[in-house]
């Protein structure tokens, strides 16, 4: 499923709930505003999120989750994929995910020195035991603040510029 959501200059206020399975691409962009989005995925195998919040104090949740049919034992491994470009102003990101097998994230939390910006990003596997690592990374000469925990999967990092962080997770 293909879906796109693009609000205007006003603070907007929007929650997305989507279920299903196959594939999910969701492109948001909600202009320039403070504006509040809540993102909740579930049930997809292949989830693609490119957002583009603009300029603003925005508040954004973003939650993705696995399905898991416990009368079955059969588990849905999806891929996440989160693009975010979080514009001027000071931002909040909380990004949750449950079950992935494979996540790639890229966050950019807009140009230097425009506000302070905080991204939290919890993923956890399904998997009962795993390693746990915790990750705070400061941005935009401390400006940005970065962190990060994950369960169950190895995790990469790479900086590309004072404001944008990539990173992979992969389940063990």
């Amino acid at each position: 499923m293909n879906a796109t959501l693009k609000t205007g200059a006003a603070d907007d206020k929007v929650s997305i709930l989507a279920r299903g399975a196959g594939n999910l691409n969701l492109a948001v962009d909600t202009g320039s505003g403070d504006d509040s989005l809540d993102i909740d995925i579930a049930g997809y195998t292949r989830v693609n999120v490119v957002l583009d919040a603009g300029a603003g104090n925005d508040s954004i949740r973003g939650k993705m989750f696995s399905v898991v049919d416990r009368t079955n034992v059969k588990v849905n491994r999806a891929r996440f994929d989160f693009f975010a470009q979080l514009g001027e102003g000071s931002d909040t990101l909380l990004l949750e995910t449950l079950g992935g097998r494979e996540i790639r994230t890229v966050i950019d939390t807009g140009p230097e020195g425009d506000g302070r910006d905080r991204v939290s990003a919890t993923h956890q596997s399904l998997r009962r035991s795993g390693p746990v690592q915790r990750h705070r990374l400061v941005q935009d000469g401390g400006m940005d603040i970065y962190e990060h925990l994950s369960i169950g999967y190895t995790v990469q990092f790479n900086m590309t510029s004072p404001t944008r962080q990539l990173t992979f997770i992969r389940e063990l």
